[in-house]
């Protein structure tokens, strides 16, 4: 299945180039000390978009479709910064 992170007329953009797109420009964007903090919040930042409830508002351009997407990132994030090994 293709996951898409936004759509503009007949133009859709795959989740994962603007995940990694995202997490690049904060990267680029951010203080050296924070570089690697900015790269995972622009990296994790729209992970709930990959919930088949988004994709079907993307897919089928249903605007009454609510899903709130950007919780699963953050819970996600703190796991992977916060998990002791």
């Amino acid at each position: 299945m293709e996951y898409y992170a936004h759509q503009m007329d007949d133009k859709k953009q795959y989740l994962k180039d603007h995940l990694e797109q995202t997490a690049a420009l904060a990267e680029a964007f951010s203080v050296d000390y924070m570089k690697a903090i900015a790269w995972a919040a622009g990296k994790y930042h729209d992970l709930g978009k990959y919930g088949l409830t988004f994709q079907k508002e993307i897919l089928e351009n249903d605007r009454s479709v609510k899903y709130e997407h950007s919780s699963p990132g953050a819970i996600e994030l703190g796991k992977a910064v916060f998990t002791e090994e």
